[in-house]
């Protein structure tokens, strides 16, 4: 009979994993996820950067100094930020049992798995909560009210809306244990800590940015707490829990330091919205909107997220329920109605707001906090059952639903676009059914119960299928596949073709990280962690123009012939009208132009939709430079981006001072943009006064993104060199090659559909000719007596022969002080060399060189971990044993 009760006991922990996890596999049924349809799950960033970071993780498990320092993120960076924010749940090392094109799916289950281990802690922390469970009887009904808040957790809002987030879903599933902890410590009778600093540590370390956000909410809950105490007069307990939780807690930030020191050093490269000096209680949103996002997940009519608390109506009304159940006493009413209060505040206030977002501005991804007020709220509603122990809980109940029908009668017809006729028509619906059983409860009638339930379940599982009804349709399946695989079998026959170190270009991308998910090293990369100078240095040197906020990079088929060759882009790939079209289908910021901006090119390769071209004029990754002085030096000169001014000048005093040659580009004079309002062709015309290579390049403001309803198509002189200003914004917008033109030709430079671009008739023209024999005689110059060079991850070495004659030696990767050089074993100076590239300086001859990467603050990092983990195990060692030598004392004198 016992083991029968425990069994029964241990059915919950069960089914509170399998229902979330059921339901959400029901959900992809329903929309025909792959493998049951052609969607997939990817949408928002995970189309955008997560397929190809964990793409990138597949491909380098082996190749663990690839985490520290990688060459496919733009031109070279720390790639250890990237993996600490994105990569750190040990359940992606299962991606190695997925091929690349199925990457997709394993996020699909991913996602199932985290949704149900979600559901399981919530209901942990439900049934084992000290705090929660006082005066609340232990009864089979009050069990199946553990399963179903646990169940809907996971469905809230936030996840419906962030699902595709799944690093922050990897660090969501430890919260419940962790606030479980902090409840033992704080409420419980026993001495219990390890879970409380464990289950933190690793949420910090899983995923920093939610540990940050769940720091706070533990502040919150531990300020509760104390002044709870302070209202019973508990000074010493106060001091002496108080203490062993900022003890712990500040354990657990030190035992986390491995990933939290060096990506706070790395994350301070990146600009972002920092805290205004004025207007910082200035409204997040229209406050209307928070009973719209509360009692229907709707959008704010402001353009702009309100909480993303819905969790279902019933949750709501349990919610407040818990403020009249007879049972809770009046200073926890008082103190939670405090808390709630400042929940809402923290999301309403700009100050406030910005405090759970480490003090900085999101970009992209709205109240992100949202899964604390949701777990909070789904808290208080379980406590709110103590409103069934009234004598007459409908007295309570039957009111507050009417309350809530009549609000949103009100807002409906004050705010027409918080709620719209037929939704306000169907919360009602649902309110008055939730009437209905609870009026069924109080006749013992268990339907009532299930009545209520089950029309909630329905009301968020709905909500659930809306949202993704848009997102399962942003990446088909099939077009990725196809894509990926074209493009990974492509990209490794190149690797088999040339064992050496080279970048590649493309002309078709998924987006800016296909770098990361075929493996090869490229010039663009879209990551949030991509220091904002790297992006601002290759946007001036025009491979794409950064558009206001917009702080990654697309290839955009390169920029000038001198720096593609600089760059080291030796190969191009470029794809069919196939690839091109599957590209387009795939929703994430494609960029794709047939036309290769790379001259000189000869086919070395190719594949059923695809030929790889070689530029036999690519640098080396190191190559030499001319020892210039004073203004001619490589040390000296700004390339700033920008936008407006003319790039051929900044290029052409760029390699006057790399090479000491006359000026490389042969500025054209004459070429005006004429675009007139409303006309459908903007156009330039001009004859040449030198042969090359001609570029041209159009200029748009900063902080104006350029039109992006259509295609602009380039022709010069009646054949179409590119497509310009893509109607997904990150299509050909930085220097445009139009082909090669001999001294005296007349160009007629055309830009159809003039008119769907407001800002053409505001904007510039410039033409250049590149001298190609010039540029070959300084590439000639720079790698004679450049011996072999190997990269391996942060680590490059060479060597430099007896007919090696400069004075410096540069690396086309971002200069950082985090490198560091040795020649023939000496240590020497890493310096910026062209304003953005590191360089040291050496003497002719043979040289052995080694430049290393240090990621900074990872040294220190793993140390203080390390110390401050082991601390922690020893201190709980010695208390085990501690306890267990008190017990047995006390064992001893009883007998």
């Amino acid at each position: 009979m016992m083991h029968r009760k425990q069994e029964r006991r241990q059915h919950g922990y069960l089914l509170s994993f399998i229902f979330p996890s059921m339901l959400l596999l029901g959900l992809y049924i329903f929309h025909q996820v792959f493998p049951l349809g052609n969607h997939t799950i990817a949408t928002g960033d995970m189309a955008n950067q997560y397929l190809a970071i964990m793409t990138y993780f597949k491909h380098n498990i082996l190749h663990p100094q690839n985490f520290l320092y990688s060459y496919q993120v733009s031109i070279g960076g720390n790639f250890f930020s990237v993996l600490a924010y994105y990569l750190m749940c040990p359940f992606n090392f299962l991606t190695l049992l997925f091929p690349e094109k199925y990457i997709p799916l394993f996020y699909a289950i991913n996602t199932i798995v985290n949704v149900g281990l979600i559901g399981l802690t919530t209901y942990t922390y439900l049934k084992k909560s000290v705090f929660l469970n006082q005066k609340l009887p232990q009864t089979g009904t009050v069990e199946k009210w553990r399963l179903f808040l646990a169940t809907l957790f996971p469905f809230s809002a936030f996840f419906a809306n962030y699902m595709h987030c799944v690093m922050w879903s990897d660090a969501i599933v430890l919260m419940p244990l962790v606030v479980l902890g902090l409840d033992r410590i704080l409420y419980g009778n026993r001495n219990s800590t390890w879970l409380y600093w464990g289950g933190l540590t690793y949420l910090l370390i899983s995923n920093y940015y939610i540990g940050v956000i769940v720091l706070i909410f533990l502040f919150l809950l531990t300020l509760f707490w104390v002044i709870d105490q302070l209202c019973q007069l508990n000074w010493m307990k106060i001091l002496k829990k108080g203490l062993t939780v900022l003890g712990l807690t500040v354990g657990s930030i030190l035992g986390a330091g491995v990933v939290m020191w060096p990506s706070f050093l790395a994350q301070q490269n990146v600009a972002q919205a920092q805290m205004p000096t004025k207007n910082l209680f200035k409204p997040v949103y229209q406050f209307q909107s928070f009973w719209s996002s509360l009692l229907a997940g709707n959008l704010a009519p402001d353009g702009k997220l309100a909480p993303l608390i819905f969790t279902g109506l019933l949750v709501v009304v349990l919610f407040f329920s818990f403020f009249f159940a007879q049972k809770v006493t009046i200073r926890e009413k008082v103190l939670t109605g405090i808390l709630t209060a400042a929940l809402i505040a923290s999301s309403y206030f700009l100050y406030f707001y910005m405090i759970w977002h480490s003090l900085s501005m999101p970009n992209g991804y709205a109240q992100r906090e949202s899964f604390v007020l949701t777990f909070f709220m789904i808290c208080v509603a379980y406590r709110g059952l103590l409103v069934f122990e009234n004598h007459s809980p409908l007295k309570v109940l039957l009111p507050i639903i009417a309350a809530m029908a009549v609000l949103i009668l009100s807002l409906q017809g004050m705010e027409p676009g918080l709620f719209k006729c037929n939704q306000a028509l169907q919360i009602i619906l649902i309110l008055m059914i939730f009437g209905i059983g609870f009026s069924l409860m109080m006749k013992q009638i268990s339907a009532g119960m299930w009545l209520a339930m089950g029309v909630s379940l329905v009301n968020i599982l709905a909500y659930n299928s809306q949202i993704q009804t848009q997102d399962f349709n942003a990446v088909p399946n099939n077009a990725y596949s196809e894509v990926v695989s074209e493009n990974q079998t492509v990209s490794n026959a190149l690797k088999q073709y040339d064992h050496s170190f080279y970048r590649v270009g493309t002309t078709a991308q998924i987006n800016e990280c296909d770098p990361l998910l075929y493996g090869y090293n490229g010039v663009q990369t879209y990551l949030s962690q991509q220091p904002t100078s790297e992006t601002d240095y290759l946007s001036a040197l025009g491979f794409y123009q950064k558009q206001g906020w917009i702080r990654w990079s697309a290839f955009n088929n390169g920029s000038t012939g001198m720096l593609n060759d600089l760059l080291g882009i030796k190969y191009i790939i470029k794809s069919d009208n196939l690839i091109l079209k599957a590209t387009e289908q795939i929703k994430s910021m494609p960029t794709y132009n047939n036309q290769a901006n790379v001259p000189a090119l000869k086919p070395v390769l190719e594949n059923k939709h695809t030929v790889v071209y070689q530029n036999p004029n690519a640098f080396p990754l190191v190559f030499g430079a001319y020892d210039g002085h004073g203004h001619d030096s490589v040390f000296n000169g700004k390339y700033a981006y920008v936008p407006e001014s003319n790039p051929f000048i900044a290029y052409g005093w760029m390699f006057k001072r790399l090479s000491g040659k006359q000026w490389l580009y042969g500025i054209q004079p004459g070429f005006e943009l004429i675009a007139r309002k409303h006309a459908k062709t903007a156009y330039a015309q001009g004859y040449l006064n030198s042969s090359g290579e001609v570029y041209c390049y159009i200029t748009k403001p900063q902080n104006v993104i350029p039109g992006n309803q259509q295609y602009l198509p380039i022709e010069v002189n009646g054949r179409k060199v590119a497509r310009y200003s893509n109607r997904n914004v990150y299509g050909e917008n930085g220097v445009i090659y139009l082909g090669h033109f001999n001294k005296g030709d007349h160009l007629n430079i055309q830009i159809k559909n003039a008119e769907k671009d407001p800002t053409l008739p505001k904007d510039k023209i410039y033409v250049a000719v590149e001298n190609q024999p010039m540029l070959h005689q300084i590439r000639k110059d720079a790698v004679t007596g450049i011996g072999k060079i190997n990269v391996d991850g942060p680590k490059i070495k060479m060597n430099t022969t007896a007919a090696f004659k400069r004075h410096i030696l540069i690396a086309s990767v971002p200069y950082d002080k985090a490198w560091q050089a040795m020649v023939d074993g000496y240590p020497v100076k890493v310096r910026k060399a062209l304003d953005g590239l590191i360089a040291i300086k050496v003497t002719p001859g043979k040289h052995n060189i080694q430049l290393k990467y240090v990621v900074p603050g990872l040294k220190i990092g793993t140390i203080v971990s390390l110390v401050a983990i082991l601390t922690m195990i020893i201190l709980e060692f010695f208390k085990f044993y501690g306890l267990k030598k008190l017990h047995q004392m006390s064992s001893h004198k009883k007998h």
